[in-house]
């Protein structure tokens, strides 16, 4: 893996989880319009990373047969 993947996944997961502890801080305000796109945004973040390891770690996603 290069080391622009490399910067982009860590990226993408420290910017998901810095959404994930907005998100408590949110709740603690009871502001709870914030709080709910915020933790669509960190998982979002989170969820790119994780997809970005999976594709250059060579894992196998299984493909759905219909």
């Amino acid at each position: 893996m290069n080391k622009f993947h490399l910067a982009v996944r860590l990226g993408l997961g420290a910017h998901g989880i810095f959404h994930v502890v907005e998100f408590g801080l949110n709740v603690v305000e009871g502001a709870a319009m914030s709080a709910t796109f915020t933790l669509l945004s960190g998982m979002l973040m989170l969820a790119g990373a994780f997809i970005d390891h999976q594709h250059h770690s060579g894992a196998a996603v299984p493909e759905h047969s219909h």
